[in-house]
């Protein structure tokens, strides 16, 4: 409940600032695709971590310990993470990625966020260089996704869904354990850690990163080919002009 409050909160002060703020109308929040963008973002994300979790388990790196399954706990992990996923997509993606993206271009306001989004990573618990690279890239791909469909919605359940994925197979999210009392699974990767990821997560894990970068360069490419990114702003104001 409290959550739920969370982010409404959050939200509707996100769109009552810049509405008044920049004069304009708050698209990035518009309900006419929250549904449909909801729904693309859990399943591609639980998706993706379900097929990793599945190899690891082939190649018996990732074992099941004990279950725990009930509609409460995976509720509360669902309205728990998405509501902070919501938190850090509206701070990373709605205020900081959007306002460089508009002031300077796409491709730096990529590299500026997810460069800050991964070191934002670095006090979390067992970072290492390759789980920092892993966040970074991951705020990239959600960046794309940001400017794809300029609205928060997909960058929100697709983060979300990212955790609650990773939590729901007994994961540590980003290093942190808060969460695994209610996970349906409590599982435990063996090294290497480099193949696992440690006591810090799938982010540090090496097959991980590398989806993510391959995800990433397909959606950089088809939304430069639908022309969704945005060129440095004097070039764009002088082409208005």
């Amino acid at each position: 409940m409290r959550a739920g409050i969370f982010i409404f909160i959050t939200l509707l002060t996100y769109y009552f600032l810049f509405k008044y703020y920049e004069a304009r109308k708050i698209g990035e929040l518009s309900l006419d695709r929250l549904l449909k963008d909801g729904l693309y973002g859990i399943v591609g994300a639980v998706s993706a971590i379900s097929l990793v979790i599945l190899i690891l388990y082939l190649l018996g790196y990732y074992k099941i310990l004990s279950t725990n399954i009930s509609t409460f706990n995976v509720a509360y992990l669902l309205i728990i993470i998405t509501s902070l996923a919501a938190f850090e997509k509206v701070l990373f993606r709605g205020i900081g990625y959007r306002i460089v993206e508009e002031t300077l271009e796409t491709n730096l306001a990529l590299i500026i966020i997810s460069l800050l989004f991964g070191l934002g990573h670095i006090p979390n618990d067992n970072a290492t260089v390759m789980s920092v690279m892993g966040t970074g890239i991951g705020g990239a791909l959600v960046g794309m996704m940001f400017s794809m469909t300029r609205r928060l919605w997909l960058p929100i359940f697709f983060h979300g869904g990212w955790n609650f994925a990773q939590a729901c197979y007994g994961m540590p999210i980003s290093g942190m354990k808060d969460f695994l009392t209610y996970s349906p699974f409590q599982g435990m990767l063996q090294e290497p850690s480099i193949l696992t990821g440690g006591s810090f997560g799938l982010e540090n894990f090496i097959i991980i990163v590398a989806l993510t970068i391959i995800i990433f360069v397909v959606l950089y490419f088809w939304v430069r080919k639908g022309c969704y990114l945005l060129n440095l702003y004097w070039k764009r104001k002088s082409a208005s002009e």
